[in-house]
C-alpha cells in the first residue's frame, strides 16, 4: 500500500523527537508499505536549532539533520519537506497520490496535507492511535 506519513523531524531534530517518527516510516517499510515521509512547515516560526539553542524559521540544521536520519536508515529518496515561509513544495504530490495517510504525531495541520485523505494519527501524548473515518474519530487504542 502506499502511505505518506505525515511529520515532525525537520523542525524537531533531536533525538526522540526524530527517533519516534522514524520508527512509524521504517516499521511500514519493513512491513512491504510503499512509504514517504512529508513535513510542512507551520506559519510561525517553528524550526529548532539546537547549536544555536533558537526556534526561528530557517529549517538548514533540520533538512541536514533529517537527510542524516533517512539516509543511515536507507530512506534517503523517500522524505520532502514544504517551508511555507519560502513556498517551496516539495511534498504536494506524494500527499495526493498517498492511498492512505498516516499523522505521526497530530501536529502537521497545514491547510494543504488537511484536503488530503488522513486515516490514521497517533499521538503518544494523548489517546494512541485514532482512526478518522468520517466526520468523527474513533479510537484505537484506548487509555
Amino acid at each position: 500500500m502506499r502511505i505518506a506519513v505525515l511529520g515532525y523531524i525537520v523542525r524537531g531534530p533531536t533525538g526522540g523527537m526524530a527517533w519516534h517518527h522514524l520508527q512509524y516510516v521504517l516499521g511500514l517499510v519493513r512491513l512491504g508499505h510503499d512509504v514517504r515521509f512529508v513535513e510542512g512547515s507551520d506559519d510561525y516560526p517553528a524550526c529548532y536549532n539546537p547549536t544555536r539553542y533558537v526556534i526561528d524559521t530557517d529549517p538548514s540544521y533540520g533538512i541536514r539533520f533529517a537527510a542524516g536520519a533517512f539516509q543511515r536508515l536507507g530512506l534517503e529518496k523517500i522524505w520532502s519537506y514544504h517551508d511555507a515561509h519560502t513556498g517551496n513544495w516539495l511534498a504536494r504530490l506524494l500527499v495526493y497520490r498517498a492511498v492512505r495517510t498516516f499523522g505521526a504525531c497530530g501536529l502537521t495541520n497545514r491547510h494543504e496535507t488537511e484536503r488530503a485523505l488522513r486515516d490514521a494519527v497517533a499521538s503518544t501524548l494523548y489517546s494512541g492511535i485514532s482512526s478518522l473515518a468520517g466526520s468523527g474519530s474513533r479510537q484505537l487504542w484506548p487509555d
